[in-house]
């Protein structure tokens, strides 16, 4: 085995879980009073957009924190806002990257790469994003371990 069996953690940035958490007190203060001031006034739907910009910044920013993957040897634990879970390796069977499309500006479509999911033979286990902290540590150990899919990843992307 390489460099890459040893325990590392993948998790979010802090300051990305902090720009959410700030954007959203912000949005938050401006909406709150606008939206208070009554279905008749010009600034209720403005106060409304403000305040559910809000809730999802604020919904980002907690679960930016909370999400983590600690790799240690074979085993894998990971948690999420609403799921938790352990598994091995062993358990992942394949690994298929997670691709966005993008409408370009005149008409054509392109994809670009953001992440991860891992299956086992039955079912999706769970995603890991690109922007992740070690991202790079586990997609090496997934090569490493020979696992169908790692070896398909897109090459040359800087990934963090």
């Amino acid at each position: 085995m390489g460099e890459h069996t040893g325990k590392f953690v993948i998790h979010s940035r802090k300051r990305t879980a902090i720009l959410h958490l700030l954007v959203g007190l912000f949005s938050l203060l401006v909406g709150i009073p606008a939206a208070v001031e009554g279905v008749y006034s010009p600034n209720f739907m403005f106060g409304v957009l403000c305040s559910v910009l809000a809730v999802v910044c604020l919904y980002r920013s907690i679960s930016l924190s909370v999400w983590k993957c600690t790799v240690e040897g074979e085993h894998i634990t990971y948690r999420s806002l609403f799921r938790r879970g352990a598994i091995t390796f062993s358990d992942i069977k394949s690994v298929v990257p997670k691709n966005w499309r993008n409408r370009g500006r005149y008409g054509g479509v392109s994809d670009s790469f953001v992440g991860i999911d891992l299956h086992s033979e039955t079912r999706k286990l769970f995603h890991i994003h690109g922007s992740k902290v070690g991202f790079r540590a586990f997609v090496a150990s997934l090569e490493e371990r020979g696992i169908p899919g790692a070896e398909q990843l897109p090459k040359g992307i800087q990934w963090r």
